[in-house]
């Protein structure tokens, strides 16, 4: 019997002991800083000034929203972003949008690929809706997984400009979406390449 308990004992040390060890690394980070000269602007479909983007997504009836999966977008907002740099673009030829949608809205509870409406849950909004950002691909950009849209730089010397298109859908996310306003923020991050 003592033979039993001290080998059960023996191989409990043994798996903690195991599990008590642990690796270690070292995160090195890269990269570059440039010193372009760069301005945002609302381009087609887009309304706003400076860095601050409107899109007006319109009056949608709630028979004709968006399941979001495929193509299935019936009613949709095109807008693009207009990039201009002034300078410090010289060997750099992508710029890429990347979104932040914790710091606005959110991303939507019942699908985190979409974003969510502000004021969920408060009189007079809608619900079971989210926003989905459409790339030229066709393809709902997933918000919750870093998704970012990159477009060409068009230089010239030490400048550029590009246009980052793209469209927005509104996308019922459970079986039964109510009417409200539905409005949303996101911010984003313009990275250069």
């Amino acid at each position: 019997m003592k033979v039993c308990i001290r080998g059960a004992f023996a191989l409990v040390v043994l798996t903690a002991t195991q599990a008590a060890y642990a690796n270690s690394g070292t995160i090195n980070f890269t990269g570059s800083l440039n010193a372009a000269t760069c301005t945002v602007a609302p381009g087609a479909g887009a309304g706003g000034s400076g860095q601050n983007i409107d899109v007006a997504m319109g009056n949608v009836a709630l028979a004709d929203l968006s399941t979001g999966s495929g193509s299935d977008f019936a009613t949709t907002a095109s807008f693009s972003i207009k990039i201009d740099c002034a300078s410090g673009m010289t060997g750099l030829n992508t710029v890429k949008m990347a979104f932040d949608p914790r710091s606005g809205s959110g991303v939507d509870a019942e699908d985190p690929r979409l974003l969510r409406l502000t004021g969920t849950g408060n009189a007079g909004n809608a619900t079971g809706v989210g926003i989905a950002l459409i790339n030229s691909a066709n393809t709902v950009l997933n918000l919750n997984a870093a998704a970012a849209i990159a477009s060409p730089l068009s230089v010239t010397g030490d400048a550029a400009i590009a246009d980052l298109s793209m469209r927005a859908a509104y996308v019922a996310t459970n079986a039964t979406p109510t009417a409200g306003s539905a409005n949303a923020t996101l911010p984003f991050t313009l990275t250069y390449e």
